[in-house]
Parts: structure tokens; C-alpha cells; sequence
């Protein structure tokens, strides 16, 4: 056996040296914890694990060497995922108190950060959206006079709009509460929308007011409702405090 070193050592330790001795276990299951998407798909949570071992030790807490901190560290760095991001680690050794063996037994907690990558929700949820929205708003850039050809353009693109969330249904988890999504797509339904009431309201000050009227009218809503849009798009990330962007 080797020498103590620099380990307090009682008598028999210094007679006879100190043996050390590792062993491995495998853990196989499932992980269940709560979590708060309110800021999906830029959420980010933390995964604990608290692992309790079965035999028992003559002190409190085990010791903790630099060959198991490198193992954690080399393991930590093959954790791999195409939906979510390994950010960091933390680790401790502890012990526990149990009643019904009348023992202190060791303990290993890790906490995981992670986030969810989001560039799959950003291209191919959100911006076809906002290209949808860009076409929709295509209609106060034509002549108040073609009532039917804005309509008709609004109408579709709400349409399709509506027809894409169908589409991407599979993709939004269904919880009792709004996430950012969520959000974001209940608030492009309001402005795929404002186009139809807006060419209507057009027509109306058309027939009434003359075309010179309607015509300001337009140029004012090509400024005025894109900048409310991503005004509200602003107001929401504040809101819901998503900084991942």
C-alpha cells in the first residue's frame, strides 16, 4: 500500500499504509423536472441530479479527488445534443442523514445549464411569418381603386397564415399558459389582419374624401403599422426578459 503522505493518518495508517479503491456504477432512467417555457424556444433551465448512494462511509462527507473532478469533466465535455446547448456544470459531494438505517451516506449533485438552440424556431417558424406579414402589408402599396385585388391579397395571406400554424402545430408545445411563440404568433395574427380593415377603410375615404385623401392614408399606414408590429415584437422580448437573441 502507499504512504499516507499528506493525509492525517491514525496509528494503524501510519503502520501499514493506506489503500484506495474505486469502483463504477451505470445509472439508466429518465429525468423528470419541472420547467418554465414561458421564454420558448429562447428558454434556458437548469437540471439537477441527486445521487444517493446505498453504502456507507465512517464519515461525513467522502473525499473528493482530482481524478474523479477530470472524469466529470470529461464526460460533461461528451454530453451532445442537436436540440439543446451544454453551457455548464457544477458538481458537489455531500451526505445525508437517513432515519431508518441510522446513517450518514454520501451524496453527488450536479446541476446541467442548458439552453434550447433556437435557430430551427428563428428561419423556420418566425421568419416565414414576418415574410407572410411583408406580403400581406404588400396591399398599401396598391391603388385604393382595386378593392377586390387587396382584399383578395389580405384575405390569403391571413389564410395561409393560419394554414402554416396547422403546420407547425407539431413543433409548439401545448401548455396552459402563452410562451414567447405563442405570443409572437397570436400577435402576427392581429397584423396579417389590420390589412383587410385598413384597404376597407381606404376604399371608404376613397368614395368619400376622393383618392388624394386615401392615397395619404396608405402612406401613412405603409409606416405606421409595420413600426406598430415590430414595436410590439420589441415590447414582448422586454417583457417576457428574452435575452438570447
Amino acid at each position: 500500500p502507499p504512504p499516507c503522505g499528506n493525509f492525517d493518518c491514525i496509528e494503524e495508517e501510519e503502520k501499514y499504509g493506506i489503500v484506495q479503491f474505486s469502483f463504477i456504477e451505470k445509472f439508466q432512467g429518465s429525468v423528470f423536472q419541472k420547467f418554465s417555457l414561458k421564454k420558448f424556444p429562447f428558454d434556458s433551465h437548469e437540471i439537477t441530479l441527486d445521487l444517493f448512494f446505498n453504502y456507507f462511509y465512517f464519515f461525513d462527507e467522502p473525499y473528493r479527488s482530482n481524478i474523479s473532478e477530470q472524469t466529470q469533466l470529461s464526460n460533461y465535455s461528451n454530453f451532445s445534443s442537436p436540440e439543446w446547448e451544454f453551457v455548464d456544470y457544477f458538481s458537489g459531494y455531500g451526505s445525508i442523514y437517513l432515519p431508518n438505517v441510522n446513517a450518514r451516506v454520501p451524496t453527488l449533485s450536479m446541476i446541467f445549464e442548458i439552453d434550447r438552440q433556437y435557430s430551427y424556431f428563428l428561419f423556420k417558424i418566425m421568419f416565414p411569418i414576418i415574410c407572410l406579414l411583408g406580403v400581406c402589408w404588400a396591399t398599401f402599396w396598391m391603388t385604393p381603386r382595386e378593392l377586390e385585388s387587396r382584399v383578395t391579397i389580405s384575405i390569403v395571406c391571413l389564410l395561409s397564415l393560419i394554414a402554416y400554424n396547422f403546420i407547425i402545430d407539431q413543433d409548439i408545445p401545448k401548455l396552459a399558459y402563452l410562451t414567447f411563440l405563442d405570443q409572437f404568433i397570436l400577435i402576427s395574427y392581429l397584423f396579417a389582419g389590420l390589412p383587410t380593415i385598413q384597404t376597407v377603410a381606404s376604399h371608404r375615404i376613397l368614395e368619400r374624401h376622393g383618392l388624394e385623401r386615401a392615397l395619404n392614408f396608405d402612406r401613412s399606414s405603409r409606416i405606421l403599422i409595420p413600426f406598430a408590429y415590430f414595436f410590439s415584437m420589441l415590447t414582448l422580448v422586454l417583457l417576457t426578459e428574452v435575452s438570447r437573441w
